[in-house]
């Protein structure tokens, strides 16, 4: 269902959710996947880890809760948007999706 998401999108929006789903599972192995919100979902043990939405103009992550070191990106609570027209700061979806991941597991 996931792959199905991703490839209704013409690039570059599909090649970037490509990005992101496999620094997700590179960085969370046993992540599994779902829809939610009718966007991509990556679930660990359970535990909604983050969504990902991919958009005309921008690629956006909710990690739920985003903290003042991403205010550069975030657009609304718990949302960060990517615009297309530049390349993704993969580092920094990175650094949210180590924090997400962190916090679910000390729950």
């Amino acid at each position: 269902m996931v792959t199905t998401y991703i490839e209704s999108f013409d690039e570059p929006v599909r090649s970037r959710l490509e990005a992101v789903r496999a620094l997700v599972h590179q960085l969370v192995p046993d992540v599994t996947e779902k829809i939610g919100y009718q966007m991509p979902a990556f679930v660990d043990q359970g535990r909604n880890l983050i969504y990902i939405g991919g958009f005309k103009d921008h690629l956006g992550v909710f990690p739920g809760v985003v903290d003042d070191q991403f205010a550069e990106y975030r657009t609304g609570k718990g949302t960060l948007q990517f615009k297309n027209n530049v390349p993704l700061p993969m580092d920094v979806i990175a650094q949210v999706v180590k924090a997400k991941h962190s916090a679910l597991l000390k729950k």
